[in-house]
């Protein structure tokens, strides 16, 4: 499905842009984001998250009309993601000062229904009642379905370190900058950025906010690509040391997640899930043993097709790093010279 997408991902993002910002966005998506992990298993998010962006930029693109079925489509394979598409149908209906945005969830919600309806015989009986997991030492655990208290759901979704948004998509947390990007590319990361929001809201509460044996936040697909969207418009950008620097974080972090989540993925993981699972939330929140940070210390070092994708990884790494380095290098000695010119020591006077 990925492979068959490429193609208009990249006419919708060279509709919106040109063609460098394209191709640097399908770069990132591929392979600066725990998407590339995700590709290697056939868990629903992905094909949610596919249809979901599919949808938005087909609003983008002036196709409501599909737009709509890929949407409800979307919703119906994740009903969590109604919520989203609620949020991003506000946002869409002020843009476009258009009262119809308003049935967008409510066609979304109805389709899922609908199919709950045909798979279970009722349209509110998910096959979820009860669900729960085991109990370990956290107070929290045990507990059925939605029962975990948000503030702490919420709080571990964004900064936990094994399982937080902040690690695994640092470019959705940056602030950004479209001063020559259209407008539809703008209302592109916007709506994608509140879809995110609205699955935040309602997995913080759910029994396994954590995506539960998985590497990463995995209910999250669909951050890679306001992820991919903000790199790939603001990694070419040079307006300031600061948000420079603070790109480059973001590409080196991004990267790594990537890297790790093809090349590691679960491996690392074992001592998390033995014992029924007693030892899972030091994963979450211990940095020592997050999956992202284990492979600096400890294997399986990259062999055979691994070592090329690393390659591969390093080479663009670089490719994309070394320009904001020299800015970033070219401003340090301007502010060097200037900090000398202006209190010039050796002349000073005992």
């Amino acid at each position: 499905l990925f492979t068959l997408l490429i193609p208009f991902f990249f006419y919708a993002i060279r509709r919106i842009s040109n063609r460098r910002t394209a191709r640097r966005f399908l770069i990132f998506l591929a392979m600066a984001a725990p998407f590339s992990h995700h590709l290697k298993w056939y868990y629903s998010e992905v094909f949610t998250a596919m249809f979901l962006f599919s949808g938005l930029c087909l609003i983008v693109l002036h196709k409501e009309i599909l737009a709509w079925v890929v949407l409800a489509l979307g919703v119906c394979n994740q009903g969590a993601t109604v919520v989203g598409i609620g949020l991003a149908s506000v946002l869409w209906g002020f843009l476009r000062r258009q009262w119809r945005f308003a049935l967008l969830p409510i066609i979304c919600l109805m389709t899922y229904l609908g199919e709950l309806y045909l798979k279970n015989g009722w349209p509110i009986v998910t096959g979820y009642e009860g669900n729960h997991g085991f109990k370990t030492f956290m107070p929290f655990s045990g507990l059925p379905e939605f029962s975990y208290p948000f503030f702490l759901g919420s709080l571990s979704l964004i900064f936990s370190f094994g399982k937080g948004l902040i690690f695994h998509y640092p470019a959705i947390f940056i602030k950004p900058s479209f001063p020559n990007i259209h407008r539809a590319f703008r209302s592109l990361y916007w709506s994608s950025i509140l879809v995110v929001v609205g699955i935040l809201l309602v997995y913080s509460r759910w029994w396994a906010w954590h995506g539960d044996v998985f590497w990463g936040p995995r209910f999250f697909v669909m951050a890679s690509f306001p992820a991919a969207l903000f790199l790939s418009s603001h990694v070419h950008r040079r307006s300031s040391s600061i948000e420079s620097l603070i790109v480059l974080v973001a590409l080196t972090l991004s990267l790594w997640i990537g890297l790790t989540g093809v090349i590691y993925g679960q491996k690392p993981a074992d001592f998390c899930y033995g014992n029924d699972y007693f030892n899972e939330a030091v994963c979450w929140y211990v940095l020592d043993f997050a999956q992202w940070v284990r492979p600096l210390f400890e294997g399986p070092y990259p062999s055979g097709w691994q070592r090329g994708y690393a390659i591969l990884t390093i080479i663009l790494y670089l490719w994309f790093a070394v320009p904001i380095l020299h800015f970033l290098g070219s401003n340090l000695r301007h502010h060097i010279q200037k900090f000398r010119k202006n209190f010039e020591f050796w002349k000073w006077s005992w």
